[in-house]
């Protein structure tokens, strides 16, 4: 996770909030206390993807990844925020899964007095007999 900086943002690119954001319809609305009371609130761990940066980096057009949302959010809504490219996020939990099954494997083999091979092996027979489902 890193802070935001406006040059990061950058049309494309993909992140995952890590607080609840308010999400507005337009930039200038005609009737800004019925936008305020129109906003929608995106939770924390929402994925976003910059479309468009507007005026001078005053706010970024959004779309809300898996819908079809899309709408503004300002600077200062992401300047406090500790935000996480989605590919980083998974890229790290990847690794922390293999970490844990490498640890789990040292400790079966020497538990159980088994080869890597056999452990291979009783892995295989556990897949093709629907144990890991």
């Amino acid at each position: 996770m890193f802070p935001v900086y406006g040059s990061e943002l950058i049309k494309g690119s993909k992140f995952i909030l890590s607080e609840e954001t308010h999400l507005m319809k337009e930039l200038d609305p005609e009737d800004p206390a019925a936008a305020i009371q129109d906003q929608e609130k995106l939770p924390k761990g929402t994925i976003i993807e910059i479309l468009l940066n507007l005026d001078g980096k005053r706010a970024w057009r959004i779309k809300v990844e898996g819908t079809n949302r899309e709408g503004f959010i300002l600077k200062s809504a992401l300047d406090h925020q500790q935000v996480q490219n989605p590919d980083e996020a998974q890229s790290k939990q990847s690794e922390a899964f293999y970490s844990l099954k490498n640890k789990a494997d040292s400790a079966i083999k020497f538990t159980y007095n088994l080869s890597q091979q056999q452990l291979d092996s009783l892995e295989l027979i556990g897949i093709k007999k629907g144990w890991m489902d």
